[in-house]
């Protein structure tokens, strides 16, 4: 009996042993997986321990331009841009901002790279951010792009900036803030980007709010008026902030969007105002319509001219179509004219893109652009890109 006893203490003994053993293991928590978020459309997912839905995507493009001859950015006397060809004296440009040489002269030294063709490297990381709060939707969005150029670096975004923010905004139910394209603007179809150089087409950092009623949506924005042009600050007096307005509607196939703007410019008060209208057809086919108007000083908003003192209103018209003719293959073409006063511009383009597989497209566009103060120019673009 004593033997019995002695064995069932000693049993439960290390039972007791082994289970005080297992309590003193670390225990492994359970692997949270991601999940998939549908409430935002697709590609999103939940952030692990959290309701924020995420999105990341991005793409590595390269082109290739081949230009007539040295095209450049310079500005008239009256302090109009224009593109212009050789750089020399001859075409009015202004002093490089610098220091003696002219922008664009192809015999200084900040610019001896005379080749027609140049060939850039782009990529892009971004990032959507989606979640419910108390007040609404809240959103935050980034585009974190590089330009790489280091050979030709008078042309390269790029080089200028680096990695550079492209866009990057919060939005909170209906108000948003942050460095995104201005709510002036309506925009165009195009992968190559040759379409409507004349109009404003400018990212601002901006206060915009916004609403929606009766199908109609209504925007109102507050943006920097230094963001209209990298040298060109100095036209604006930074007496207040630019502000914007602008109505959008659908009905049936058609859309259309008018906007309209005022800024406090160093030649006065300028004011332009802008209207387009769309049409999207079966297939994938459309057809763009856009027209706008304004003072010298709002000469920008009118037809991407800088503020100046000609007396005279600017304007500038726009129109596009686009054809898919198959799931893989479109085509675009275009035109657009601006003027002020005596001054006049035209421009027209056709562009190219194939589908070559998921997430990989090819296009080529050529454009030939007649300035007003410099002989014709005319260039071509191809360009890959894959994104995820």
């Amino acid at each position: 009996m004593k033997i019995k006893t002695l064995l069932l203490g000693t049993a439960a003994a290390f039972v007791v042993a082994g289970s005080a053993q297992a309590a003193d293991l670390a225990v492994a928590e359970s692997v949270e997986y991601v999940k998939v978020c549908d409430a935002y459309g697709g590609g999103y997912f939940y952030v692990p321990g959290s309701d924020v839905c995420l999105k990341i995507g991005g793409y590595v493009q390269v082109r290739s331009n081949f230009f007539s001859d040295q095209l450049q950015l310079g500005a008239d006397p009256s302090g109009i841009p224009v593109n212009i060809v050789d750089g020399s004296a001859a075409d009015g440009l202004t002093p490089d901002p610098a220091g003696g040489t002219v922008l664009g002269d192809p015999d200084a030294t900040r610019g001896p790279y005379k080749a027609n063709f140049r060939f850039f490297t782009e990529t892009s990381l971004n990032a959507t951010a989606k979640w419910m709060t108390d007040w609404g939707a809240a959103t935050v969005f980034l585009d974190y792009r590089s330009d790489v150029d280091i050979g030709n670096n008078q042309f390269s975004l790029g080089a200028l900036h680096g990695v550079f923010l492209d866009t990057g905004y919060l939005k909170l139910g209906g108000l948003k803030a942050g460095w995104d394209a201005s709510t002036y603007d309506w925009g165009f179809n195009g992968f190559i980007g040759f379409e409507s150089p004349f109009d404003h087409d400018q990212h601002m950092d901006q206060f915009q709010w916004s609403t929606t009623l009766g199908g109609f949506g209504f925007f109102i924005a507050l943006e920097d008026p230094r963001d209209n042009g990298i040298f060109n600050s100095s036209y604006y007096t930074g007496d207040a902030p630019d502000i914007v307005v602008a109505l959008t509607n659908s009905v049936g196939a058609f859309t259309w969007k008018w906007s309209a703007a005022a800024t406090d410019t160093i030649y006065g008060t300028g004011w332009g105002t802008q209207l387009g209208i769309g049409w999207n057809g079966p297939g994938g086919g459309f057809v763009k319509v856009q027209g706008a108007y304004g003072n010298d000083a709002g000469a920008l908003y009118a037809a991407n001219i800088q503020p100046n003192n000609s007396g005279a209103d600017a304007w500038h018209v726009s129109a596009q179509g686009g054809i898919a003719w198959t799931s893989a293959f479109s085509s675009l073409i275009g035109g657009s004219y601006r003027a002020e006063g005596g001054f006049n511009e035209w421009e027209a383009s056709i562009e190219a893109d194939w589908l070559l597989a998921k997430g990989v497209q090819f296009g080529i566009a050529a454009q030939y652009y007649q300035p007003d103060v410099a002989d014709a120019v005319s260039q071509v673009e191809a360009r890959i890109q894959a994104g995820f």
